[in-house]
């Protein structure tokens, strides 16, 4: 059976699919993969369907080896720089990875998450219908953690002979404005406040994670911070704190 060794790895790299749907009445997130249209692009260019399992790459590098067998891979996403034993190869198009060859993915040029697919997919165990990891739960992914240096994730089936794919690459808008819609306690901010916090430029400062970022600007103070409570809060919402700095 064909494995990857991860020989050494720079970033919160994790193995991702398409999430978990209807779990979260038990209490866990959907999780899945950050840019599920990098997931669909780099499995269907090993000839995977476009859910299938694979490695998210965030910002980091990785450096991986292909041990027992030839591997199949495609890169989507962000630009991130490949070099195959050395050589420069091409993202967003498959290649092979022999038995004995090192694949190093430096970190990324432009943008943040990358999906490195595999061929036949990662052989690695679901939890509630999914594979992705969700670390706050240790659920998921390769031993419910990150990736790290020495991890072997084994291949299922073996890459066969066939043309390689390739696809345009994928365009990233780095700066563009973002659309809001006020929610059910906008009320509890001025009409001024309103104002500054669409007009405003922030910029995502350290404390981030998958889950959120948190953003540093202008503060956007409610007119009282007691009377502020805590909803579920579902992808794309906005969450302002009493400090009045978006998460």
């Amino acid at each position: 059976m064909s494995e990857i060794h991860i020989e050494s790895c720079s970033g919160t790299h994790s193995i991702q699919d398409i999430g978990r749907r209807g779990a979260r009445r038990i209490g866990f997130p959907r999780s899945g993969a950050m840019d599920l249209l990098a997931l669909a692009t780099a499995n269907v260019l090993v000839g995977n369907n476009a859910d299938c399992a694979a490695i998210e790459l965030l910002l980091g590098g990785v450096t991986l080896k292909a041990i027992g067998g030839p591997v199949r891979v495609a890169l989507a996403g962000a630009e991130f720089p490949l070099e195959l034993d050395a050589k420069p190869v091409p993202s967003h198009q498959s290649f092979l990875v022999n038995s004995g060859q090192r694949l190093r993915i430096g970190p990324a040029r432009r943008g943040v998450c990358g999906i490195l697919a595999v061929e036949g997919g990662l052989d690695v165990p679901k939890v509630l219908g999914s594979a992705s990891l969700h670390p706050r739960s240790r659920t998921g992914g390769l031993f419910g953690r990150f990736l790290q240096a020495g991890d072997r994730i084994p291949v299922r089936g073996q890459a066969g002979v066939r043309d390689e794919f390739r696809l345009p690459t994928t365009e990233l808008e780095l700066h563009r404005p973002i659309r809001i819609t006020l929610g059910p306690q906008a009320e509890l901010f001025s009409l001024r406040a309103i104002e500054r916090f669409r007009q405003a430029e922030f910029k995502v400062a350290q404390d981030c994670d998958r889950m959120a970022y948190r953003l540093s600007g202008p503060a956007i103070r409610p007119r009282r911070s007691d009377a502020m409570v805590s909803d579920g809060v579902f992808e794309g919402c906005i969450q302002m704190t009493a400090a009045g700095q978006p998460i």
